[in-house]
């Protein structure tokens, strides 16, 4: 058996060797690179989505902690700590960044999403409010990229912000 596949292999490598045209060869070099791009490419993005899913999981399992009065002003260690447990298989704790605000309606609160230009949120603190006050929790995590040709075009610094966010109202606690 392993004879028959040994020169069933060397008929195959000596066919291609004989074979002048080089058509395979030269379709490969002009698409297998593309395709090898493409595929990590691809990759990169998948990776970052996921990188998503997980970060507004956490966010939304917080931001409850929050909304029931569990974790109060003086809860940000708790909080940090909590969003560094949940995400410590996938993300460095030292990239995640949050900010916590509250007001008294939802009007005085700022979506916007507080950074630099170069994937750092530069609005940070916790302030979660007290009993009916509206809170915005926005959390991000600055995402090394692999790819160098896919930082030119996600990335400033080499960098991916990944963001979530979540506006509630706090419970009546």
């Amino acid at each position: 058996m392993m004879f028959k596949l040994q020169s069933h292999l060397h008929r195959l490598a000596a066919r291609w060797r004989a074979d002048t045209r080089g058509v395979a060869a030269v379709e490969f070099g002009l698409l297998g690179g593309m395709f090898i791009l493409l595929m990590c490419f691809w990759m990169e993005i998948g990776l970052s989505l996921f990188m998503q899913a997980a970060l507004d999981r956490a966010v939304r399992k917080e931001a409850r902690l929050i909304r029931t009065g569990t974790i109060t002003a003086s809860g940000a260690a708790t909080f940090a700590a909590n969003l560094c447990t949940d995400l410590q298989v996938l993300m460095s704790c030292a990239n995640i960044q949050y900010n916590v605000a509250s007001a008294s309606s939802f009007a005085a609160l700022s979506a916007a999403v507080p950074t630099d230009g170069l994937s750092r949120m530069t609005t940070t603190g916790f302030a979660p409010g007290g009993s009916g006050q509206a809170v915005i929790v926005q959390v991000g995590y600055a995402r090394a990229l692999f790819l160098p040709i896919v930082n030119a075009v996600l990335g400033k610094n080499g960098t991916l912000l990944v963001y979530a966010s979540l506006a509630f109202q706090n419970e009546p606690f």
